[in-house]
């Protein structure tokens, strides 16, 4: 950032934003899981999600199961991977990933192929997210963060 400013006059304004993007989210292409579907009930514990870029952690015994169900249901739409999967590809970077992010990786990372999302509603949730658009993507323009000079 100090490089980029050494390289402006005086009377440049620089704007830069904190945020990585969002990308539309039409209703026409958002699944709901509710708390009694079967694939909510092979989770270990709730999600800490984005809908469009989901970590979930399996149940022992059923990650094999999980693993189909999920791509039976969703194939078209998500990318199911395996943690292996995930750092053997560098989807979250290159070299290591740090232990928080290990952590929270869990059993597998889902990612979307578009504009789809998954919800997961708690108990008691009649709606489903009312924003028209969603982040946690992996697409170049969710992961750039704009810059205006003037």
């Amino acid at each position: 950032m100090t490089r980029l400013h050494q390289l402006t006059s005086d009377d440049t304004r620089m704007v830069i934003t904190a945020d990585h993007g969002h990308s539309d989210s039409p209703k026409n292409r958002r699944f709901r899981i509710d708390p009694t579907d079967e694939l909510r009930q092979m989770l270990e514990s709730e999600l800490a999600e984005e809908s469009r870029l989901l970590f979930f952690r399996v149940k022992d015994g059923l990650k094999d199961k999980f693993s189909q169900l999920f791509r039976d249901r969703f194939g078209e739409y998500m990318l199911l991977f395996t943690t292996d999967e995930v750092l053997e590809l560098e989807l979250l970077g290159p070299g290591k990933v740090s232990e928080t992010t290990a952590a929270r990786m869990s059993d597998f990372l889902a990612v979307t192929k578009g504009a789809y999302s998954i919800e997961f509603c708690k108990k008691g949730e009649e709606r489903m997210l009312l924003l028209n658009s969603t982040h946690g993507g992996l697409t170049p323009d969710e992961m750039l963060v704009p810059v205006i000079i003037a």
